[in-house]
């Protein structure tokens, strides 16, 4: 399942997913235009950091180490 980060009925730049049983967050960077792929919660290690120059061989193989 996915759980999209809500404030006052406002959605935010944040969503968390299991994969695997373990939890990610993703994250939206304003500043870097990123997505950062974060160890189980938004203040987790930055593992991934994927914008749209990332190559989809290059996400997939990020995916799959998931």
């Amino acid at each position: 399942p996915i759980k999209v980060m809500e404030h006052s009925g406002d959605m935010k730049n944040v969503l968390w997913v299991k994969i695997s049983g373990k939890k990610y967050a993703f994250t939206y960077d304003h500043q870097s235009q990123t997505i950062q792929i974060k160890d189980g919660s938004t203040q987790g290690t930055t593992l991934y950091s994927v914008s749209n120059a990332t190559m989809l061989k290059d996400l997939k193989a990020i995916f799959l180490s998931l």
